[in-house]
């Protein structure tokens, strides 16, 4: 009987093995069909992405590589980096056609980064000669917080708010040089900044030309941030003016051995001090720790995967590396000298 058992349950399961065979191979066939209409889509939608590329190229120059988070404005850099973060899906044609060619680029590039390549690869994105950048709205308060080392105080209605992170008294220092060694001429990255202020200055028309007016203003933006999140590898009390430009980059002198010399520079090495956790900085709206693991990430030298940062941290990463020349999508291009004041001595 046991053995009769046995058989019967050995019988049905032969039985039943084509059939379970059978279901599988319907399901994997329904499995392909599904992968093959996706792929499918995904192929029209490339196609369609490098039609509209194609079309930009015959009438643009190539696009800057390196300033996108100086030419955006928060509402445009907050749409795609939420797309990336929260909502992880590629733009639809129409959204990609509505963005400016600065917010493509972020895109794309911020796609590339340890994150797969992107619909349409950076390089071709190009840029109109003539394009006039969007400005950020509030540019002017902007100039005024980056010229000022005191956050400003936040009222509404008479009203005074109280934050949950407290503002950090001025910029954060990341670290600082002995009193025999403090630095006497500006760092060699500033010193580029400057030069290409005072090279668009130089050409005669640039009062009256709209084109070299925004080159200037995006130039200038990044010499106030550079100043103020780097004030401490400058020499005591330097200031940016449009009129000392040109005396600023004859005086200095390009033909040294090497850009940087901070043999006596003692770099923060450490998270600690009081409500180091809570202290916000008002201007990158950014956490001291925040902040400080960026620097970090910039002077590793490998690129991070930027879907997983916040957007406030993206766009203070990409401002870090516009102001020093550095591919953001791509760290591992960048020299020893180009991060080299990233370095807040904490391994990241």
């Amino acid at each position: 009987m046991t053995k009769n058992m046995d058989s019967s349950k050995w019988l049905a399961s032969m039985l039943s093995f084509p059939e379970n065979k059978k279901k599988k191979k319907s399901s994997s066939k329904r499995k392909r069909k599904r992968e093959s209409k996706r792929s499918q889509e995904d192929v029209e939608y490339f196609k369609e992405m490098l039609k509209l590329s194609s079309k930009e190229l015959k009438e643009m120059s190539q696009l800057s590589c390196i300033d996108d988070a100086f030419h955006l404005p928060w509402e445009s850099f907050f749409q795609v980096a939420v797309l990336f973060i929260e909502s992880r899906r590629s733009p639809t044609l129409n959204e990609f056609m509505e963005w400016d060619v600065y917010t493509r680029a972020l895109y794309l590039k911020a796609r590339s980064s340890r994150e797969g390549k992107p619909p349409v690869s950076y390089e071709s994105l190009k840029g109109p000669k003539n394009m006039e950048p969007i400005e950020p709205s509030s540019e002017e308060e902007e100039d005024q917080h980056m010229e000022s080392t005191q956050p400003s105080t936040k009222e509404e209605g008479g009203l005074i708010f109280d934050w949950v992170m407290p503002y950090v008294d001025g910029p954060i220092k990341f670290g600082s040089y002995s009193s025999e060694t403090k630095p006497t001429v500006i760092p060699h990255h500033l010193y580029l900044l400057v030069k290409e202020a005072a090279d668009i200055m130089k050409r005669s028309d640039w009062h009256s030309n709209p084109n070299d007016l925004k080159d200037l203003a995006t130039v200038e933006k990044k010499i106030r941030f550079f100043r103020y999140y780097f004030f401490s590898h400058l020499p005591t009390d330097w200031k940016y003016k449009r009129d000392y430009a040109s005396k600023e980059v004859e005086s200095y002198e390009t033909n040294r051995e090497t850009k940087y010399n901070m043999s006596g520079y003692t770099p923060i090495n450490s998270f600690r001090g009081e409500d180091v956790e809570l202290e916000c900085d008002e201007y990158s709206s950014l956490s001291r720790q925040d902040m400080i693991a960026i620097m970090c990430m910039i002077h590793s030298r490998e690129t991070p995967a930027i879907s997983k940062m916040t957007p406030h941290q993206i766009q203070f990463y990409c401002r870090m590396c516009s102001c020093f020349g550095i591919q953001y999508h791509r760290l591992e291009d960048a020299s020893e000298d180009d991060v080299c004041l990233m370095n807040v001595g904490l391994h990241s």
